[in-house]
């Protein structure tokens, strides 16, 4: 056990690499939920890694696997500190995981250790002058979690590698969300929760996770935001697009996450295969993949 000093300056540590939000609600409400390691010298705590276990679906099996954060080191320290400990978190990880997880923040060391990337987005700038005028829609600004859960669990069940989130993920992810100046927008019809949007507004809106069942929900929510506000930035997963709004949409498309199989015997065994890489892990699935987590 971590003693209180030393508790302190890990929350600072944290404080100075993750802000203010999310520093308050993980060592308030989060901190049980999840896996962590420090490096302490001279009574200082100079680096931090911290991990979530989580169930996920990958080609059709519901796997425990970690969505490991990026290690953080204090100013003015060597980060091979941080190194060590994300080296000591795989090497746990693979005791007891089959696949675990990673960000995009330090992706040569990354793959050095083995994780190789298997998931891109796609970013969309939308604004009046690229889409057209598009159908009369009615949103909403309030839904129950358990709705956001039954409309994300249809959309997710189209892809691979995504989450299992239950009712108190989406507690959560409202809560953080909110926090930090997000808002949510949602689209009903026949009274069931056909989409939502969670973004951030300001001169641009940045929408960060958008889940929808078909394309009237899609359009609904777009029109939303096409009439609200001058641009907005929308990410989607690489497999998704908005071509039929209108072909002349164009988008950046980047590195989302990574992922490492550590036990490929297991592995092969679980799914009756011989794959020798994670990317052919994945492939094994005839669905692309998806995921939105960075919590």
């Amino acid at each position: 056990m971590i003693d209180e000093v030393k508790k302190e300056k890990l929350e600072d540590l944290w404080l100075e690499n993750y802000g203010e939000v999310f520093t308050d609600l993980f060592f308030d409400k989060y901190e049980e939920s999840y896996g962590s390691k420090c490096y302490v010298v001279n009574d200082d705590v100079i680096a931090a890694i911290a991990y979530r276990p989580s169930e996920y679906v990958v080609n059709g099996k519901i796997l425990r696997c970690s969505y490991i954060h990026r290690p953080i080191v204090k100013e003015n320290y060597s980060f091979d500190y941080a190194k060590r400990l994300l080296e000591e978190v795989i090497e746990d990880l693979s005791k007891h995981e089959i696949i675990s997880f990673i960000g995009t923040d330090h992706p040569k060391l990354y793959e050095e250790l083995g994780f190789e990337k298997v998931y891109k987005k796609k970013k969309y700038i939308l604004n009046q002058d690229n889409i057209p005028t598009l159908n009369n829609y009615h949103v909403d600004f309030d839904a129950d979690e358990v709705d956001m859960l039954k409309c994300y669990g249809k959309f997710a069940s189209y892809f691979n590698g995504y989450k299992l989130r239950n009712d108190k993920d989406f507690k959560e992810l409202k809560e953080y969300k909110m926090s930090n100046g997000y808002k949510f927008v949602y689209f009903f019809k026949d009274n069931e929760l056909k989409a939502y949007a969670s973004y951030l507004d300001g001169d641009k809106v940045y929408v960060d996770e958008f889940v929808y069942l078909d394309s009237l929900s899609c359009v609904s929510i777009i029109s939303y935001f096409i009439d609200e506000y001058k641009e907005i930035e929308l990410t989607l997963g690489a497999a998704e697009n908005l071509d039929f709004l209108s072909h002349n949409l164009k988008y950046e498309e980047y590195d989302f996450m990574l992922a490492r199989i550590n036990d490929y015997n297991a592995f092969n065994n679980l799914f009756n295969c011989n794959v020798n890489n994670t990317i052919q892990g994945y492939m094994l699935s005839r669905k692309h993949p998806f995921v939105n987590e960075r919590y």
